[in-house]
């Protein structure tokens, strides 16, 4: 499994125990949640050169400005259409 955050870990438990409930063996459950993979985009790490970090930093502020409307727009927009 490759998932961060405590949130987590408490649907794995709400799965694992539902599997249970269900009549599943703890094995078989087991070892279907350690095939799960998180969702691309979704607290992955991006890692970049130092020098474009300083870039992002020293950008005009207008532009930081329009880029955080552009990633809100964009993010409702995901929503939106699921």
């Amino acid at each position: 499994m490759q998932f961060v955050g405590v949130f987590n870990v408490y649907n794995l438990l709400a799965v694992y125990g539902a599997g249970i409930l269900l009549g599943l063996y703890p094995d078989d459950v087991l070892r279907v949640l350690s095939l799960l993979k998180s969702v691309a985009g979704r607290f992955q790490t991006i890692s970049s050169p130092p020098q474009k970090l300083q870039q992002l930093l020293t950008m005009p502020i207008h532009l930081m400005h329009f880029l955080m409307y552009w990633m809100q727009y964009m993010e409702c927009s995901t929503k939106r259409d699921g």
